[in-house]
């Protein structure tokens, strides 16, 4: 007789909250990836051997009253894994951008670049060939917070890495907008 093999698994784990404004908004940032999967599932033939995984999961890095922060998983079985990190403010309903958290002025990103290279790790990597013209023209700008301060991440390379950095509020108070700044738990 004829029998079937294939596996379809889709898994959709996003944060809970009490915030309406912000699982609606959540939600539609998971609803491309499901699309996408959704269209993968379509136009595989099942009558064939096939496996289909898509997952959308997440992690949660701080929570408070007034923000939440974290990042949305997506892998799945056709294509690379993507992160994407995220601050929100509840308060406000609103997506916080990294040059709204953490930038002040025009000159902000280059003393910020400055202040996380003289960071542990980062400080011993600079003899490195290549490496100061790798950090200085790469995206720090996902930060995630963290109990005593910011974390900035770079993307993975694949000759140096990923550089991952905490930096505690009281070095970061020239850079972090004050009315963030109060809403972090830099208050400490």
């Amino acid at each position: 007789g004829n029998y079937y093999n294939f596996f379809i698994d889709k898994r959709i784990n996003l944060p809970r909250t009490k915030n309406q404004k912000f699982q609606k908004w959540i939600l539609d940032k998971a609803n491309g990836f499901e699309r996408e999967i959704n269209k993968k599932i379509k136009q595989t033939n099942l009558k064939s051997r096939s496996q289909i995984l898509g997952v959308v999961d997440h992690n949660l890095f701080f929570e408070s009253e007034d923000l939440i922060n974290g990042e949305l998983i997506f892998y799945s079985s056709w294509s690379e894994m993507q992160i994407v990190n995220f601050v929100y403010d509840l308060k406000n309903n609103k997506e916080i951008k990294f040059h709204q958290l953490v930038l002040r002025g025009p000159d902000s990103e280059e003393e910020l670049r400055a202040l996380i290279t003289k960071q542990n790790g980062i400080e011993e990597n600079r003899s490195i060939e290549g490496y100061n013209e790798w950090f200085a023209s790469v995206n720090i700008q996902d930060v995630k917070v963290r109990e005593n301060g910011l974390e900035f991440s770079t993307t993975f390379d694949p000759i140096f890495g990923k550089e991952t950095v905490e930096i505690n509020c009281s070095d970061l108070k020239d850079f972090i907008k004050k009315n963030y700044y109060k809403k972090l738990v830099c208050t400490n």
